[in-house]
């Protein structure tokens, strides 16, 4: 979603936004458990605290936000687009954030409910927009989930950014007790931390099965 870049391997905690780059650090990179510990100290702080910029805002101020692509509405990038969504159409998103405004008392209903059927209910409403795809429909459920109380908790949801080696690429998600080894020491973590993980070290990911 979120999938942070850091940028300073100095820096403890990463506020800055972006599929991007783990930053390596030696010989931490060499297997997952390393990449693993990686993330963990250079990207979940401020993971954590981008998710938080959406709780705190009223429901129509966040479903503004997430149906535009853009970060918290608090934040000192408010109103700025998320560079996940960078190459869609300003036409696209402003049929996308017209559809969900005219669905907002659908969407609050959603409250404290599956994540599942947050995301089902997105992604259907995509097929009728061209140029929404499913990491789009992903963010816009997760940023909206994280104001209503609805996150990912049993299924971890994969897309052209976030894939797991060995897992077909037309598999939207996957529960987090039957990943593949080696990626079932990621089970512990919360469903939406793996799919940032698996996105921000998308390259050390690919380099440890040319590795292995």
């Amino acid at each position: 979603m979120a999938c942070y870049q850091q940028t300073q391997a100095k820096s403890s905690k990463n506020k800055n936004g972006g599929c991007g780059k783990l930053v390596p650090t030696g010989s931490g990179n060499k297997s997952l458990s390393g990449i693993m510990s990686e993330w963990k100290k250079q990207n979940r702080p401020g993971f954590h605290e981008y998710l938080d910029g959406y709780r705190s805002p009223t429901f129509p101020d966040i479903l503004k936000a997430a149906s535009h692509g853009e970060w918290p509405p608090n934040s000192e990038k408010a109103g700025k687009r998320h560079p996940h969504q960078w190459r869609i159409s300003d036409k696209a998103m402003k049929q996308w954030a017209a559809k969900l405004g005219k669905a907002q008392a659908k969407i609050r209903s959603f409250q404290g409910r599956a994540f599942e059927e947050l995301f089902d209910f997105f992604d259907e409403q995509a097929r009728t927009v061209s140029g929404i795809g499913p990491l789009m429909v992903y963010d816009t459920a997760l940023r909206i989930g994280a104001n209503i109380g609805c996150f990912p908790k049993d299924w971890v949801y994969l897309h052209a950014h976030a894939r797991i080696p060995g897992v077909r690429s037309d598999v939207p998600r996957i529960r987090k007790t039957e990943l593949p080894e080696p990626f079932n020491e990621l089970e512990m973590w919360e469903a939406y931390e793996i799919e940032d993980f698996l996105c921000v070290c998308q390259k050390q990911i690919k380099e440890l099965k040319s590795r292995s």
